[in-house]
């Protein structure tokens, strides 16, 4: 005779005749938890006080965001307006449904109810923080909209008659601080230029040195690995400017100059992949007209998003069989559009 079957989690003990269930570790349980997606865990929160305590906790925040990796959490922040009269919302798209749904189904956005867009201007999100501008008081905020977490405001950012030209917003890894960085010009007199570094937490703006480049190519710096990085033009060539958060200082990256990536390139750059221009390049538009894609996102089987910027759409780029798909939206893209990570994060100071 076969030997029978033995369930893998035994029952602990037995009450009327009713079976109570396995009680698991708390570490085990942690383990579990720490690698499911942010809604789910909101709505776990309810399971018992001590889920709630354990899902509020912050080193479990830290650690959740070290292990949360994949799509599920990640999405696309913007603002948009359906009409010119009507105001600004915040919305996201959830990338998961751009990736796993018919190309024909149009995706729709999620607004956030929870913030007056109407007095914060969106400039970045990194590890699910939205950096927030007040209009009026020109301070800044953070705001994690998936648990409505609000940071104190920050001292003002940019006196008056003074206007941000360039800015860029991180996280500083080594003295666990989110940072600010402002280029600042007068606004009477535009030759005048200041700039500034908040450490959210502080009671004051410091002043550093000044941004070295008086043009860069884009308005807000790209946050990697505790840097921000601008496109900038250095003698008719462009070259990367980074912005080291923690030594808060600046330096070169030169572009590659060839497939290989040395001759002269600081840092050896490797190819991640090749998209052909042919794919994308639309008939409709002049031989002259600038095209540019910009890669969003990359998963684990090799479908990376797009954006189509002089189509103003998404493009979904099979990078094993060259095929792409457009995805239907039911929202025109704005000029910015940065990927938002969904977390747990609430910083305290």
């Amino acid at each position: 005779m076969a030997a029978q079957t033995q369930p893998l989690l035994q029952p602990t003990a037995t009450i009327s005749g009713q079976l109570l269930s396995p009680t698991l570790p708390e570490e085990l349980i942690a383990n579990i938890l720490v690698r499911l997606p942010v809604r789910s865990l909101l709505q776990f929160k309810s399971v018992s006080k001590s889920w709630k305590t354990l899902i509020s906790d912050p080193h479990f925040a830290n650690t959740h965001l070290r292990f949360d990796t994949t799509i599920t959490n990640q999405q696309l922040i913007f603002y948009s307006s359906k009409t010119e009269e009507e105001p600004y919302n915040i919305l996201t798209y959830d990338l998961k449904p751009l990736f796993e749904e018919n190309p024909s189904t149009c995706v729709k956005p999620v607004s956030f109810t929870s913030l007056n867009t109407n007095k914060y201007c969106l400039l970045d999100s990194c590890n699910g923080l939205l950096c927030l501008l007040d209009k009026s008081q020109r301070c800044l905020r953070l705001f994690n909209p998936s648990i409505n977490f609000k940071s104190k405001r920050s001292p003002q950012v940019n006196p008056l008659h003074w206007c941000i030209s360039y800015c860029g917003f991180g996280y500083d890894q080594i003295d666990d601080k989110y940072k600010f960085l402002a280029v600042l010009k007068n606004l009477d007199n535009f030759s005048e230029t200041l700039t500034k570094i908040y450490t959210f937490g502080e009671d004051s703006c410091k002043t550093i040195q000044n941004f070295p480049y008086n043009y860069a190519v884009q308005f807000l710096g790209e946050f990697v690995s505790g840097t921000l990085n601008w496109l900038v033009r250095s003698n008719q060539s462009l070259t990367i400017l980074s912005f080291d958060l923690n030594k808060e200082t600046y330096r070169e990256v030169l572009l590659p100059q060839n497939d290989v990536g040395e001759d002269g390139v600081v840092e050896s750059w490797t190819k991640l992949m090749i998209i052909p221009h042919e794919k994308f390049r639309s008939n409709s538009l002049p031989a002259y007209h600038p095209w540019i894609v910009e890669p969003l996102f990359i998963s684990e089987n090799g479908v990376v998003l797009l954006r189509d910027i002089p189509a103003s759409k998404f493009a979904l780029y099979n990078l094993n069989t060259g095929g792409v798909v457009y995805p239907s939206l039911s929202r025109t893209l704005p000029k910015y559009l940065p990927v938002h990570r969904e977390s747990l994060l609430s910083p305290q100071w």
